[in-house]
């Protein structure tokens, strides 16, 4: 939305976030449209990349965004690498999608 008007409609960014076409470098996801999006599908995890080591993350499931805004002088020959490999280690829980509810059973045996 920008000023009360939809710029996007959600199907095109649903689509733009979705596989498109098999990935590569920096990450090995797959490509949507101008994002890179995480393997499983499912997770709903999408990445957007410039030079010099500028990310965008996104988890809609954990509604989680990250944004880097850097200049990592020399991002072309891989120092961005870095970058992506500290997200994913320090976030790296909240990178995977939450794992179901499982049901619990108290002392008595019920079941809640």
């Amino acid at each position: 939305m920008w000023n009360g008007k939809t710029l996007l409609s959600s199907s095109y960014v649903d689509m733009a976030t979705r596989k498109q076409t098999t990935g590569g470098p920096p990450l090995n996801w797959n490509y949507g449209y101008l994002w890179w999006v995480a393997p499983d599908d499912s997770s709903r995890i999408f990445m957007a990349g410039a030079d010099d080591g500028q990310r965008i993350y996104v988890n809609q499931i954990l509604d989680l965004v990250i944004v880097i805004a850097s200049d990592a002088q020399g991002a072309r020959s891989g120092r961005h690498q870095n970058v992506d490999a500290l997200i994913q280690s320090v976030v790296s829980d909240a990178f995977k999608a939450p794992a179901p509810a499982t049901k619990r059973s108290d002392s008595a045996g019920n079941r809640s």
